[in-house]
């Protein structure tokens, strides 16, 4: 009993976007002691849990729980960690690992619904629209009433193309195909953003959509110009999708500069793939 309520615990950490503690998925395997019938599914009936988490487990709305819905919302394991080209890979910028359990976005699909969204951060705090650049372990949450605030509803839709960017090449590299990655980046695309070549690479090198993806595949022990890909790209897609002079947009100055720099007018719209 006290190990399915340490696991329970976990998940409901991490479906509010928080750090949970540390655990094996063998404890998991716990739940599906319930499965009476051998279906490899877990029908109400059979939850051991609080009633209360069943909706949030079961993902697809079919009246069922199964271990591929919940896995999602497992962190990687320390030993999984290990496994990733950025382990152990320190940010210049920040002085933080580029990837920790609890970082991964997971964006649920969903949970997407323009208008209805938020992003909230590991302590489920409801983050405002601004330039800085995620930190990992943001969440997606939907809202029962529309969001009035253009820029709200703006950093959001950021959020569901950047946090499917940043976990694919933080934690999901392994199990991304280069095809994938230029479907999963035709948000940059068709927005100029980084698609120019740099001649070189080095710590502040700037790398294009193309490049960052072939660097990766080296295995590099230098994260920095990958740090610099995603938070640039980020932040120019928030150039182009929030306008200050509707309501405040955190990033003052430098914000201002850089999305002048680039050419990216603030405010002017961003341009959605099909």
């Amino acid at each position: 009993m006290k190990s399915s309520l340490f696991i329970m615990f976990s998940l409901q950490l991490a479906t509010l976007g928080a750090a949970p503690p540390p655990y094996s998925l063998s404890l998991l395997n716990q739940l599906f002691e319930g499965d009476i019938n051998n279906d490899q599914k877990i029908s109400p009936k059979e939850f051991i849990w609080p009633a209360v988490l069943f909706a949030t487990l079961d993902q697809n709305k079919d009246g069922f729980i199964t271990q591929n819905e919940i896995k999602p919302l497992l962190p990687p394991a320390p030993a999984q960690l290990k496994k990733l080209w950025a382990y152990g890979l320190i940010s210049r910028r920040t002085g933080t690992p580029l990837i920790e359990p609890a970082g991964e976005h997971q964006l649920n699909r969903t949970k997407v619904s323009y208008g209805y969204n938020q992003v909230v951060d590991r302590k489920g705090q409801v983050l405002r629209p601004g330039g800085r650049p995620l930190q990992g372990g943001e969440r997606l949450v939907l809202t029962k009433e529309y969001q009035k605030d253009v820029n709200v509803r703006e950093y959001a839709r950021v959020f569901t193309y950047m946090a499917p960017i940043r976990d694919a090449l933080l934690y999901n590299f392994d199990n991304t195909t280069k095809k994938e990655w230029l479907e999963l980046t035709q948000i940059l695309k068709i927005n100029k953003i980084k698609t120019t070549p740099a001649q070189g690479i080095g710590p502040r090198t700037v790398l294009s959509i193309e490049q960052v993806y072939d660097y990766i595949k080296r295995r590099p022990r230098e994260g920095s110009p990958v740090m610099r890909f995603l938070e640039e790209a980020e932040l120019e897609l928030k150039c182009l999708a929030l306008d200050p002079s509707k309501s405040p947009v955190g990033g003052g100055q430098n914000m201002t500069q850089h999305c002048q720099e680039h050419g990216k007018p603030i405010g002017s719209g961003l341009k959605i793939p099909n």
